[in-house]
């Protein structure tokens, strides 16, 4: 849990840092071309086997022919995509309205190459929940994406700046998965191999790809509709829902999967985890997305700008979705480690078909409408979920829903607060009221769990304090061992 939270927490925080200084260099318009350029190569970087990473970890016993068999596979469909992309860039440009797609794509589709040899190394280190090397290598590509993207951008390389940082953070990302996991590929290719992790690979990469079409086809879609300008709007709001959601429930998701996959034998056990997992996601998600919903239009404009007041209503939506994620992100790995990875798949694949039915039919009535519209049909579709997971825990869904009350309890008294304490003080200075919001908002958010939750609270900062003791014991163990 402490390394798979680092290796989510500083990337996102550096990322934070990046994307603050990005915003005060770039309006919404070269915002906006560089996330279609990227959110044109994510589509197609659905063509990757990414689902067989999943299949390599959760399988008994791996040979290394499955192994290099899945490095040659994924190089394969990596130079097919990136074909496709360079083909097909004049076109997208022309469609999108924008000569810069054109010209960023070749560039920006370099990437696929970079993606395609990590999926078996970074499958190799999370196999062996060598979390450690898996955060070294995050944080690795984090320095050098950042340093990298501020250096341009002040050198003035504007839309540049993030094309070459994203690139150089994929590029970094698999030569320092390769370098932890100290394999190399041989050259060499079985399809019996292929096949023996089709079973799993492919609904995984199944699911991976609606995932990719949900998140990353949306922006595409609003540029198409509206413009660059538009897609800037939208994709800034996305991308910081990203980065928040990315500190909160990554970590928990990183540790469930193999956690849940390692003993799925033992029915407790995997009830007892999951229930912890999901309080401590919704604990930790439920006041940062409600909390950020209800002073958004304080904290856009102070943090990143004016130039940014009209992402305020689609970050608060995306608070919502946040919430919906962040439980999501447990269910999903419960129900994958419990060999229901096809049941999962198909529930993704509903979700993206309805996301974008959505997005192609409201688009052209603005950016807060279609995402509107994606949450209501979330919240609609979550029983589904709700259900599945009681099944597999043979725990009724009252049960299941019970972990809710706490978080959910905690947090509507902490919006009561904050709306009492702006209504009361509504001449305050932005910065002062954002700041005295989120004060007075974490501190009963922090009071109420104490009295509605306490004992599920205990638990999990037991847990915590747990898991950092065997540590910190671990490590002072190696450091007084002789040479």
């Amino acid at each position: 849990m402490f390394w798979s939270s680092v290796n989510s927490v500083i990337p996102s925080l550096a990322g934070f840092l990046v994307f603050l200084v990005t915003s005060r260099y770039l309006g919404p318009a070269e915002f906006g071309v560089v996330a279609l350029a990227g959110s044109l190569v994510a589509l197609l970087a659905v063509l990757l086997p990414s689902g067989f990473a999943e299949a390599i970890v959760q399988r008994s016993s791996v040979d290394e022919i499955h192994l290099d068999s899945t490095f040659w596979a994924a190089s394969i469909c990596a130079l097919v995509a990136y074909a496709v992309l360079v083909i097909c860039s004049g076109p997208f440009s022309r469609m999108l309205g924008s000569e810069w797609v054109a010209v960023l794509l070749p560039v920006a589709g370099l990437r696929l190459f970079a993606d395609a040899a990590g999926i078996v190394p970074q499958a190799i280190i999370t196999r062996r929940m060598s979390f450690e090397l898996i955060a070294g290598r995050t944080l690795l590509a984090t320095v050098v994406s950042a340093a990298l993207t501020v250096l341009l951008l002040v050198a003035g390389y504007g839309v540049w700046a993030l094309l070459i940082a994203q690139l150089s953070s994929s590029v970094t990302a698999t030569v320092a998965a390769m370098w932890g996991a100290g394999w190399r590929p041989k050259f060499r290719i079985s399809l019996d191999a292929l096949k023996s992790l089709a079973h799993y690979g492919a609904f995984s990469s199944g699911t991976r790809a609606m995932q990719a079409l949900t998140t990353q086809a949306d922006p595409a879609i609003v540029g198409l509709y509206l413009g660059p300008h538009q897609a800037g709007i939208y994709a800034f709001s996305r991308n910081l829902f990203q980065m928040i959601l990315n500190v909160l429930a990554t970590p928990i998701g990183a540790v469930a999967h193999p956690m849940f996959s390692s003993i799925q034998e033992n029915v407790d056990r995997v009830r007892k985890g999951f229930l912890l997992a999901t309080f401590l996601s919704s604990a930790l998600s439920f006041p940062v997305f409600i909390g950020f919903a209800m002073v958004a239009d304080l904290a856009v404009p102070v943090v990143f700008g004016s130039r940014w007041v009209d992402t305020v209503d689609p970050i608060r939506l995306y608070c919502g979705l946040g919430l919906m994620a962040c439980i999501g992100v447990i269910q999903g790995s419960l129900i994958n480690s419990r060999g229901h990875a096809h049941w999962w798949f198909y529930y993704q694949l509903a979700a993206g078909i309805v996301t974008l039915g959505i997005l192609v039919l409201m688009s052209r009535f603005g950016v807060t409408t279609p995402l509107a519209a994606v949450l209501i049909a979330t919240i609609a579709r979550w029983p589904f979920a709700v259900i599945k997971t009681s099944r597999l825990l043979s725990e009724p869904v009252s049960e299941y829903l019970r972990v809710f009350v706490g978080p959910a309890g905690s947090s509507a008294i902490m919006v009561a607060v904050i709306a009492a304490t702006r209504h009361v003080l509504p001449e305050l200075p932005p910065v002062v009221a954002l700041t005295i919001s989120i004060a007075v908002g974490a501190v009963s958010y922090l009071a109420t769990m104490l009295v509605i939750a306490r004992d599920q609270t205990m638990d999990v900062a037991r847990l915590l304090a747990g898991s950092i003791g065997s540590k910190s014991q671990r490590h002072q163990g190696v450091a007084s061992t002789p040479g």
